[in-house]
């Protein structure tokens, strides 16, 4: 069987390799996949990845601010290295750089904030209906129905209205 490779757009409008005889097109077969083990659409080098999405290429030529280099450096030293001027600037940093997470928290932080309050009134929650559906609360059911029907019997009594 002879076969003719056409350029796209020539013949069906496909491209790919038409036999003569069966006029039949046979598309180019893709036969890579991909890397082993890698996850699809997960790009590893020179890319930043927001979800599934490609946000941009890294930059390579952010520097930081040369104290914060210096206070990654300090912090690789075993504290026994440093000096009591080092160790002072290693301190301020670190507080300085924790106050600042505090006042300006990531998305996360407050995410977490927002399911631990949850949880918690959701244990509350909880705490009330077993209490209410514990003997204390059965006990303390029966004593609101006495005062209730008291109350009542009072009214209907006087000849008052409920209202």
């Amino acid at each position: 069987m002879e076969t003719q490779h056409f350029p796209r757009g020539r013949t069906s409008g496909r491209g790919g390799l038409v036999s003569k005889e069966t006029s039949e097109v046979v598309d180019n077969i893709l036969e890579h996949y991909g890397v082993r083990g890698m996850k699809w659409g997960v790009r590893t080098r020179g890319q930043v990845t927001v979800g599934n999405k490609v946000k941009g290429k890294f930059d390579k030529t952010v520097t930081s601010h040369p104290e914060a280099k210096e206070f990654s450096t300090l912090r690789k030293k075993k504290s026994h290295e440093l000096s009591n001027e080092e160790l002072k600037k290693v301190t301020q940093r670190g507080e300085l750089l924790t106050k600042f997470h505090r006042m300006n928290p990531s998305n996360v932080t407050k995410g977490k904030a927002a399911v631990a309050s949850i949880l918690a009134l959701g244990g509350t929650a909880t705490s009330l209906i077993a209490l209410y559906n514990g003997p204390v609360g059965q006990h303390l059911r029966g004593i609101g129905k006495t005062v209730v029907s008291k109350q009542l019997d009072k009214k209907i009594k006087s000849g008052g209205s409920f209202m």
